[in-house]
C-alpha cells in the first residue's frame, strides 16, 4: 500500500513537473523532442541544460504541493491536531469528516478510523491519497483544493471562497521554502 502510494505521488510530481516545464521550454533543449540520432546528436551540454531544467520543475512542483498542503492546513486549523470544528465532525489539523476516511479506506484499502485525523502523521498520508484519487479524475490543483473541501462534485461560493483562502496563503509556505 505504501508503495503504491509513493507511486502515485511520485507520478504526480512529474505530472506537475512536467505540466511546469511544458509552460516555456527551450525548444533546442526538450527531452521529448529530442531526436537521438547519427545526423542529430546533441552534445552533452544540452542534454545535461535540458536534465537540469526538469529537475528544477520537478523541484518547483514539490515545493508547491508542500506549500498547498501547508496552506490548507493553515486555513483548516491554522495548524492545530487537536481542532475539532462543523459541529464536532471535522477532526484534527486537517478537519477530516469521517466520510473522507472511510473513501480513503475504501479506495486504498486502509483501516484508518476518524480519531486518525487527530494524529498528523495519519492526516497527512489520508491527505495525500485523498489528492492522488482526486488528481486521477481532474489533474487541476484548483479542483483538487476544492475536492479536499467540498468533495468530488461539490463546487459552490463556499469552496471557491475555500480556494481563494488556500490560494491567498500558498505564496506564505512557497516562498518559505525557496532556498532551503
Amino acid at each position: 500500500m505504501k508503495i503504491e502510494l509513493f507511486a502515485t505521488l511520485l507520478l504526480l510530481c512529474i505530472g506537475l513537473a512536467y505540466v511546469e516545464y511544458q509552460k516555456s521550454p527551450n525548444e533546442n533543449l526538450d527531452p521529448i523532442k529530442l531526436q537521438l540520432n547519427r545526423e542529430t546528436q546533441p552534445n552533452i551540454t544540452q542534454v545535461v541544460d535540458s536534465l537540469n531544467d526538469l529537475i528544477d520543475s520537478l523541484q518547483k512542483a514539490i515545493r508547491f504541493e508542500t506549500a498547498t498542503f501547508q496552506a490548507i492546513a493553515w486555513v483548516e486549523s491554522r495548524h492545530d491536531s487537536n481542532a475539532i470544528g462543523d459541529g464536532g465532525k471535522a477532526y484534527g489539523m486537517l478537519q477530516m469528516h469521517s466520510i473522507a476516511v472511510e473513501e480513503v479506506n475504501r479506495v486504498w484499502g486502509t483501516n484508518f478510523n476518524h480519531d486518525d485525523a487527530f494524529n498528523p502523521r495519519h492526516a497527512t498520508d489520508m491527505f495525500w491519497m485523498i489528492m492522488a484519487q482526486a488528481y486521477q479524475k481532474d489533474p487541476d490543483w484548483n479542483e483538487m483544493i476544492q475536492w479536499w473541501n467540498g468533495g468530488p462534485s461539490i463546487r459552490n461560493a463556499n469552496t471557491t471562497s475555500y480556494l481563494q483562502k488556500v490560494k491567498n496563503k500558498i505564496p506564505d509556505y512557497y516562498y518559505a521554502t525557496e532556498n532551503t
